[in-house]
């Protein structure tokens, strides 16, 4: 028998300690900032998020208000057949908020460039199911499904993924486990 479990979070007054200045090269010519810090994201609201074993990781996805940007690149970039399907998963999807300080044209340069649009969103993912529990106080390393390696990290009750914050973790799927995260994760060049 599959269970319901509505999760109703919103999380006011955030604040994200440091300024975690990440570079990239989207595109061949972009620099960002990637990192959400206290002046550009003063709360966010994530309303009833359904954790369930019946919805898979892009329901779940699509099913967040704050996870539209994120759930669109999976469309767009084919890789939401993947996370429909097959599993299981555990997925850090960055808020809107964090695709929102791309400089202008950058989201829409990412989006219709699928090679770059999936090698980024397969970034987000680890195979196997990690929920936050599991994350050791001590930085751990997680091969990405990219191939390329994300850095852990439980520093007390909060829980770090390289430079970005779990905002909200273990939203169970049928597939997988999804943890919403303040910032886009941008592979090592």
């Amino acid at each position: 028998m599959c269970i319901n479990i509505i999760f109703s979070f919103i999380i006011a007054a955030l604040l994200v300690v440091g300024a975690g200045l990440l570079i990239a090269n989207i595109g061949g010519s972009y620099s960002l900032k990637s990192r959400i810090g206290p002046a550009s994201l003063p709360s966010i609201a994530v309303p009833s998020i359904v954790s369930s074993e019946t919805k898979n990781i892009v329901e779940i996805a699509s099913s967040t208000p704050s996870l539209h940007i994120f759930t669109q690149g999976m469309r767009v970039s084919g890789f939401s057949d993947t996370l429909s399907y097959d599993g299981p998963y555990t997925v850090f999807a960055p808020v809107d908020q964090a695709f929102s300080i791309l400089p202008s044209g950058v989201l829409d340069k990412l989006l219709g460039n699928k090679v770059e649009l999936l090698a980024l969103l397969m970034y987000h993912v680890v195979s196997g199911v990690i929920t936050v529990e599991q994350i050791p106080e001590t930085p751990t390393k997680l091969m990405t499904v990219e191939g390329k390696e994300l850095i852990v990290q439980r520093k007390g009750s909060q829980l770090f993924v390289n430079d970005a914050l779990v905002l909200v973790p273990n939203i169970q799927a049928s597939n997988g486990v999804v943890h919403i995260i303040d910032t886009i994760l941008l592979p090592p060049q």
